[in-house]
């Protein structure tokens, strides 16, 4: 249970709220007994509902907290592939840490957050927007996580959800008059991505091997991706 603790010192006496965060116990200081007396009614009632936190882990700028997500951020257990991280570093680099680079983790307020994506909004647009506010919301998640604040400001209803038109898909005559007028070579590659509906990576990426014509199928087991500072991967 956090109590708090006086001591004296050469400069006077000094309030020490003493609370434990995962087993480790924690402690601020204050010179004002009712500072003091503040803090501890605010670490017993986070206590109450699981919310204690670490205050000085909110000080922690986004940019270099976002900069260590993305480095070991994993999915179902697995690093981040080379596209989804090029991905990831694209969105940081205009959409989030103009704005948020130099910010405390707690100072990212819901306010702010609405103003943000509002803005990005109409100066981008609303994918981009989507698209960022996702990020933006698994970095505050796993700031939650690690307790470096007590909750995620990011509860816009709706703001990570995109929503793209659909794509229009082409006739056969078409995809049979741009297979028979490109080179040879590419033909099956037309033929593909026209009637298969296969990416681009999954397209380049596949080999003889993969496609077995006695049982008409096709096996998507790699993609090649263009990732900035390498070869095709």
């Amino acid at each position: 249970m956090a109590h708090i603790r006086t001591r004296q010192t050469a400069d006077g006496t000094r309030y020490d709220v003493r609370y434990i965060i995962n087993g480790t116990e924690r402690s601020d200081s204050f010179r004002s007994k009712s500072d003091a007396e503040s803090r501890l009614t605010k670490v017993r009632a986070d206590e109450l509902v699981g919310l204690v936190t670490d205050p000085r882990g909110g000080e922690r700028l986004f940019g270099e907290y976002a900069e260590q997500w993305l480095k070991h951020r994993l999915v179902k257990g697995r690093p981040l592939t080379p596209a989804t991280r090029q991905g990831y570093e694209g969105l940081l680099r205009r959409n989030l840490l103009p704005p948020f680079a130099k910010t405390k983790l707690r100072q990212i307020t819901p306010e702010r957050v609405r103003k943000w994506h509002s803005e990005l909004t109409a100066s981008a647009s609303a994918d981009a927007a989507a698209k960022s506010y996702r990020v933006l919301r698994a970095i505050l998640n796993t700031a939650v996580s690690d307790e470096l604040i007590p909750r995620n400001p990011c509860h816009l209803k709706g703001a990570g959800i995109e929503h793209a038109e659909e794509r229009p898909m082409l006739d056969s005559s078409t995809v049979l008059k741009l297979a028979n007028a490109i080179d040879p070579r590419l033909r099956c590659l037309v033929l593909l991505g026209g009637f298969v509906g296969l990416r681009t990576g999954e397209l380049l990426g596949l080999e003889r091997r993969d496609v077995d014509l006695m049982h008409r199928v096709i096996h998507v087991r790699r993609q090649a991706q263009e990732i900035n500072g390498h070869r095709i991967i």
